[in-house]
């Protein structure tokens, strides 16, 4: 995460993305964005937002850890984005002297999140955890929309996003691995299919850890062209 002066932001370098070469270079021509960051050309630069940083403090300390708060965060927050037309795509709570509060969102329409998306979120969720206070200590809120890596949550995740390329990796080996890439080729009942070096592989979706789509060249024509999914 890149932090701007008064704001907060996902790093924009295609490096820090894991791009591969190709799509790197798509990156190619920054300028100056509103708050003095990066922008940039491809795709139209819909994929990174920044949004104003809130800091607040839990009223009463308690020993709730991270998962704990996530999943109440979860609960509170998820209902309220669904009233205002978006979906929660994923909560972390995260360490360190200042903890930080991520909030991933998209909207319900799937079209592209902007600045005011983002900032409208802001402002409705810290009301909310100023009244529900679920985060124990001082925090920093970030609100951002999922990017074209995003992570690949729910099992309807992978059956939304068939043919895009993604890195699953399992809570125990199956068939003698734990991580998996590949082309992702939807779900069979409650079983996510990908194709990995010419094999399809079926993982229970109880058995997955965490998954996450690959930003490809692929990936990348296909949002300039409006089909980023």
């Amino acid at each position: 995460m890149r932090r701007l002066v008064g704001v907060s932001a996902r790093s924009l370098t295609g490096r820090e993305n894991g791009l591969e070469q190709g799509a790197a270079d798509a990156y190619a021509g920054g300028q100056s964005g509103p708050f003095g960051g990066i922008t940039r050309k491809w795709a139209n630069a819909r994929f990174f937002y920044a949004c104003p940083v809130r800091v607040r403090r839990n009223r009463a300390a308690g020993v709730r850890g991270p998962m704990d708060e996530a999943g109440r965060i979860e609960g509170l927050v998820a209902p309220c984005l669904a009233g205002l037309g978006y979906d929660l795509v994923r909560v972390r709570v995260g360490g360190g002297g200042r903890r930080t509060l991520q909030i991933m969102a998209e909207r319900r329409d799937r079209a592209e999140m902007g600045l005011d998306d983002c900032a409208g979120i802001s402002r409705v969720v810290s009301a909310l955890l100023d009244v529900e206070d679920p985060v124990d200590g001082a925090y920093t809120l970030e609100i951002s929309s999922p990017g074209l890596d995003r992570p690949l949550v729910g099992l309807g995740d992978y059956a939304r996003f068939e043919g895009r390329d993604a890195r699953v990796e399992t809570k125990e080996p199956i068939a003698g691995r734990r991580r998996f890439k590949g082309r992702l080729l939807g779900v069979r009942g409650t079983d996510v299919r990908i194709l990995c070096g010419g094999a399809e592989a079926e993982i229970p979706f109880d058995a997955v850890l965490r998954g996450k789509l690959l930003l490809t060249d692929e990936a990348v024509s296909a949002a300039m062209r409006g089909g980023g999914g």
